[in-house]
């Protein structure tokens, strides 16, 4: 189909809903964010965890949503374990075309994995360009951080 791809109801209210446009009925979002899935591995599940709350908590996380957060979750562990074969030991004792060979492959692997965790991110509004677009304002967040609860503490203790 031409043109842009819809956005998420949730990205359109960060950003304002910027020309009005007609807000599609998407699923509600979470109430509780979900234990990650143990398909996951260890740094998997600690981005789970992690970024996981943070689009918890802007309520940019419905049910439909959580193969493909798992799917940028496993592309995040693989890019960060990406270059391991490079800190096994025996690499150094390599010829240099073999260790030039595992370099290249590497490169390419990573150069893919970036490339499919960045439109993964960009779905999910994690991306500078597309952060920059949000207006957190006009959401009310799941919870407010402890560093807003110490200043609104401070402010109410000083009048």
């Amino acid at each position: 189909m031409p043109g842009r791809r819809p956005k998420p109801e949730g990205l359109r209210l960060l950003e304002g809903n910027r020309g009005n446009k007609r807000v599609r009925k998407n699923p509600k979002p979470l109430n509780v964010l979900p234990d990650p899935p143990k398909t996951l591995d260890r740094t998997g599940r600690k981005e789970w965890r992690e970024r996981g709350r943070e689009l918890f908590d802007l309520g940019l996380l419905t049910i439909l949503d959580l193969p493909a957060f798992e799917v940028y979750c496993d592309l995040f562990s693989q890019f960060i374990h990406c270059g391991d074969p490079l800190k096994e030991p025996g690499f150094e004792e390599l010829s240099p075309a073999k260790k030039a060979d595992i370099r290249k492959e590497i490169r390419l692997n990573m150069s893919y994995l970036s490339k499919e965790l960045r439109a993964f991110a960009v779905e999910f509004g994690m991306t500078p360009a597309s952060r920059s677009r949000l207006d957190i304002k006009t959401v009310n967040p799941r919870q407010s951080s402890s560093l807003e609860n110490i200043l609104n503490s401070s402010k109410n203790g000083s009048e």
